[in-house]
C-alpha cells in the first residue's frame, strides 16, 4: 500500500510542477522527489547488496549519499518557523551534497543496525504500514535555527537527545543518525544500540497502531480493573492493591534513557488504574507499556523485575503480548530485547 500511496504523491507532484511551469513560476525540480535520485543501490559493495535486499523485501530505500537540506526539511506544509534539520558542519555543507554523505567507515554500522536490529524483527506488512519510502542514514544530524537575518535571536537545539537526531513524520522519509552509538565503544556502544533499537521499533509499532494495523487482543484486557475508584499502591509490595499484584507494570520513557536526563523509568505518580485503560490516555496505555517493558528488558531482566511466582498476572499478560505481536504481526519483541547477538526464535 505504501508504494502505491507514494506513486500517487509523485504523480501529484509532477502535475503540480507542470502547472507551475505553465505559470512561469519557480519550482523545485520534480526529480528531487524521487526515492532513487542518483541511482539505487548507491554503490557496488556487499553492503549495497544488503541495502538492495532490504528494498526488495520491505519496500524501504536506505539512502546514504546525495542527501541535502531540501530532503530533510520538506513537508507538505511549511510553517516557515522553528529550527531546520542539517547534517555535518558548515564547512561540509559548503562543498555541496557530498558533505552530507555518510562516512564510509560508518556505513557497516548503519547497515548492520537496520538489517539485524530493525528489519530482522518486523514483517514486510508492518514495514509497509509504519515505515516511509526512504530512510536517510546521516552522520551529525541535528537542528539549527532558521536564518532570518540579523534579527534572528533564536538558538538551535543540539543533538544530545536522539529524538532531535531522528527526524520522523515527513510524508515520504525519515532521517536517522547513530551519533550516540558511534561515540561509544564496547559495552557502552551495545547499550546505545539497544536504546536506538528500542526507540525505532517503538515508533514503528506506534505508527502501525495509529493506522489501525496493530491492535491489542481482547484477552490482554481481561482481569484488569480500571475503575476510577480503584486506587493502586506504587510502593508497598505487602499491600493487596500493590500495582504488580494487579498486573500493572512500570512506565518507561519513549526515549529509553537517552537525552539530558538519562532516565528510563519515570517517577510513578499515578494513583488510579483508570489512566491505563485502552482508550483513555494513550501515553499510559497498558498494552503499549507492556510492549516497552518487553523490548527494553531481556527475559531474564524482566523476570528479575517482575518475579513470575509473585506476580503471575504479569507473567500471563507478558506471554499474551509476546505471542500476539509475533503470531499476528510478525514482530519479534524478544528479538528486539535480546539483540542480534542473542537471537531467539520467539
Amino acid at each position: 500500500m505504501k508504494k502505491y500511496i507514494f506513486t500517487a504523491i509523485m504523480a501529484a507532484a509532477a502535475l503540480f510542477a507542470t502547472v507551475s511551469c505553465n505559470n512561469e513560476e519557480e519550482i523545485t525540480p520534480s526529480g528531487d522527489y524521487s526515492p532513487i535520485r542518483g541511482g539505487f543501490p548507491q554503490g557496488e559493495s556487499k553492503l549495497d547488496s544488503i541495502i538492495n535486499n532490504i528494498k526488495n523485501k520491505y519496500d524501504v530505500y536506505l539512502i546514504y549519499k546525495g542527501i541535502n537540506e531540501k530532503d530533510l526539511n520538506r513537508d507538505w506544509v511549511s510553517t516557515g518557523t522553528g529550527d531546520i534539520y542539517v547534517a555535518g558542519d558548515e564547512e561540509d555543507r559548503e562543498i555541496g551534497d557530498i558533505g552530507w554523505d555518510l562516512p564510509a567507515d560508518q556505513l557497516p554500522l548503519y547497515v548492520d543496525f537496520f538489517n539485524n536490529h530493525i528489519f530482522d524483527n518486523i514483517s514486510k506488512e508492518i514495514a509497509n504500514s509504519a515505515l516511509p519510502v526512504k530512510i536517510y542514514m546521516i552522520n551529525g544530524l541535528r537542528t539549527e535555527p532558521r536564518d532570518y537575518g540579523e534579527e534572528n535571536s533564536s538558538s538551535g537545539t543540539d543533538n544530545s537527545d536522539p529524538h532531535k537526531s531522528i527526524k520522523l513524520g515527513t510524508f515520504d522519509s525519515w532521517a536517522v543518525s547513530l551519533d550516540i552509538v558511534t561515540s561509544k565503544e564496547g559495552k557502552e556502544q551495545e547499550y546505545a544500540l539497544r536504546q536506538m533499537r528500542c526507540i525505532l521499533i517503538l515508533e514503528i509499532i506506534k505508527n502501525a497502531i495509529d493506522k489501525g494495523d496493530i491492535d491489542s487482543p481482547d484477552e490482554f484486557w481481561y482481569g484488569f480493573n480500571f475503575s476510577v475508584d480503584q486506587k493502586i499502591d506504587n510502593n508497598d509490595p505487602t499491600k493487596d492493591n500493590y500495582k504488580y499484584k494487579l498486573g500493572f507494570v512500570d512506565r518507561i520513557n519513549d526515549n529509553f534513557g537517552t537525552g539530558p536526563k538519562k532516565q528510563v523509568w519515570p517517577n510513578d505518580i499515578l494513583t488510579s488504574s483508570y489512566y491505563w485503560e485502552k482508550n483513555k490516555y494513550p501515553d499510559y496505555n497498558l498494552f503499549t507499556t507492556y510492549i516497552k517493558n518487553i523490548i527494553w528488558q531481556t527475559p531474564e531482566e524482566f523476570e528479575r523485575r517482575y518475579p513470575s511466582d509473585k506476580y503471575p498476572m504479569i507473567k500471563e499478560k507478558r506471554e499474551i503480548v509476546v505471542n500476539h505481536m509475533l503470531n499476528k504481526y510478525g514482530i519479534k519483541l524478544l528479538g528486539i530485547a535480546n539483540g542480534p547477538q542473542n537471537k531467539t526464535e520467539e
